[in-house]
Formats: C-alpha cells, sequence, structure tokens
C-alpha cells in the first residue's frame, strides 16, 4: 500500500499540469556555468513545466533564448521534467551543461516527486524478486547517501 494511502496502485505519475492556474510549482529554475577559455560563463535556465519548453539567460548577454527542446547529455533524447535535477548533464544550444543549482522551490518539486516514485520503486523491486531468483542488477538497487532535495 502507498505511504500516502490517497494513492491507487493504479495511479499513473505524471506531473501537475499547471496551465489551468492550479497552485505549484509552474517552473523548474536551475544556475549553471561553462568555461570558455580563462572565462567562466554563467547560464540561468528555466524549464516550464505546461508548455515543456526551455529558456536560458547567459551572462554579459541582455537577451533571452527561448529554446524548445534541450537534449540529454548521453542519451541524446529530449529532455523532460523527469530528466532535470542538480547534476542532469543537457545539450542546450550545443553546449554540454551540467545543471549546478536549483531554487527552492525547483528542490521541493523535485523532493516531492522523487518520495512519491521511490515508494513505486521499491514496490516494483519487491514485485520482481518475486519471478526471478537471480540477483538484481545493481543500477537496479543503487541508493543515493544524500537524501538532498534537487
Amino acid at each position: 500500500m502507498p505511504a500516502s494511502g490517497d494513492e491507487d496502485d493504479d495511479e499513473v505519475l505524471e506531473p501537475p499540469d499547471t496551465g489551468s492556474g492550479s497552485e505549484g510549482c509552474h517552473c523548474l529554475e536551475f544556475d549553471s556555468w561553462w568555461n570558455e577559455g580563462n572565462t567562466r560563463r554563467f547560464v540561468y535556465i528555466r524549464y516550464n513545466i505546461s508548455e515543456g519548453a526551455f529558456q536560458m539567460a547567459i551572462d554579459e548577454d541582455s537577451n533571452l533564448y527561448h529554446v524548445p527542446v534541450a537534449y540529454g547529455a548521453r542519451s541524446g533524447e529530449p529532455a523532460g521534467v523527469w530528466d532535470l535535477h542538480v547534476g542532469a548533464e543537457l545539450d542546450i544550444l550545443g553546449r554540454m551543461t551540467t545543471l549546478q543549482h536549483c531554487s527552492v522551490t525547483t528542490a521541493q518539486w523535485n523532493k516531492y516527486w522523487a518520495d512519491r516514485l521511490q515508494v513505486r520503486h521499491k514496490r516494483l523491486v519487491d514485485e520482481l524478486r518475486k519471478y526471478d531468483t537471480r540477483k538484481n542488477a545493481p543500477w537496479l538497487t543503487f541508493q543515493r547517501n544524500s537524501t538532498e532535495a534537487g
């Protein structure tokens, strides 16, 4: 049974639709940087959850860039809301960028969904153990030592 007690077993976990004026986090916000020669360039990245699009502001540049899609640096697949966390590597505007810091509301959003998904993950791993006598692959049962949000 889920920890919250109000979740159905068959519920699909999707981020809330914020386009209808609901309360909560509408955007995920991150800070990052990269080096160009001896100069560190800072970038502010904002992901609009309802639109699924990115906005970027780069230091020393007065432009706000609207980026319809960013790609996972390793997978090459378009990055979505579930791919965005501190430490995620993205290809944005041709730059490999690691998300370094996030806003408090982004950290709270990620923590909320991580807690819900961890309950599901545990339930799925337990269910899989019923059908397989082999040892589970380490990546399947990996647990972070840190419980930091973001």
